[in-house]
């Protein structure tokens, strides 16, 4: 069941850290991502999600961003490891105390992700809207790093085409599955954005929702009697890479530098 709990922003915001990000990461990243989880949850306070009417903001990381109790997360940390872990979290929340990314002057959608693949997405190209502050930029996560960085999905041939014709009646998904897969067409970063299949150009982040994909960064390829699908990095790939940011980090960027690196032309403002 769901139900609406009131809580204090920053309360609250130690919570989404603690949900969204390993404790581990270099501080600097977790300070970025504290900044990026206050924006994202103001941004929402000013346009609410239809999802939710009763409140502003949910923990459902599909809807709007992941969220952990205190109690839940030091109980799943190790015991050696809690305080500092807990410490170092609320430094993250209380060192950057009403700090906003903005675009002229409000919050942004600061969209983020765990991982992409060298280079993040252009809004326009996953959510098919230009958003000038989530543009494609280089993404220096360190593959061996990131957790399941590569995955392989593999479909029978029989469970491709029904899924899909569900989706496009008139998709021509006949005999030999290897004649299904035509061009993959790339954005101007060299990611994927759709692929024909069947005749149809089908986007990337359709087959992700279709096929419970890690991430819209997909090539796809016949052999015998199943499609195998290849996926890079983790989540949509618009807005901040959290392992991008730790590498960042790691390079002595600050919170702000990372901020400023993965949204487009934006300020980083003390508003409260």
């Amino acid at each position: 069941g769901r139900r609406v709990k009131r809580m204090d922003l920053e309360d609250y915001l130690w919570g989404v850290v603690a949900a969204e990000m390993p404790a581990a990461f270099h501080p600097e990243a977790l300070r970025a991502q504290a900044v990026a989880a206050r924006t994202y949850t103001l941004y929402r306070m000013e346009h609410p999600s239809p999802g939710h009417p009763g409140a502003d903001i949910c923990s459902d990381p599909g809807c709007c961003q992941a969220w952990i109790s205190r109690k839940d997360r030091l109980a799943a940390w190790s015991r050696g490891e809690r305080k500092k872990f807990a410490r170092k979290i609320t430094e993250a929340v209380e060192g950057t105390r009403g700090q906003v990314v903005c675009w002229r002057d409000r919050p942004i959608m600061a969209a983020f992700h765990a991982s992409s693949a060298g280079h993040t997405r252009a809004a326009r190209s996953v959510w098919g809207r230009e958003v000038s502050y989530l543009q494609a930029v280089d993404s220096p996560e360190d593959k061996k790093g990131v957790p399941d960085y590569y995955s392989v999905v593999t479909v029978p041939a029989k469970r491709f085409r029904r899924v899909l014709l569900a989706r496009w009646p008139g998709m021509k998904l006949g005999g030999d599955p290897g004649k299904w897969i035509g061009k993959t067409l790339r954005d101007e970063s060299g990611l994927p954005v759709s692929i024909r299949v069947g005749g149809v150009k089908v986007p990337t982040a359709e087959l992700r929702s279709l096929f419970g994909l890690r991430s819209a960064c997909v090539t796809a390829e016949c052999r015998g009697k199943k499609i195998c699908l290849y996926v890079t990095g983790y989540g949509h790939g618009v807005g901040m890479s959290q392992y991008g940011a730790d590498a960042l980090a790691g390079k002595g960027k600050t919170a702000g530098a990372i901020l400023r690196h993965y949204y487009t032309g934006v300020k980083v403002k003390k508003l409260y």
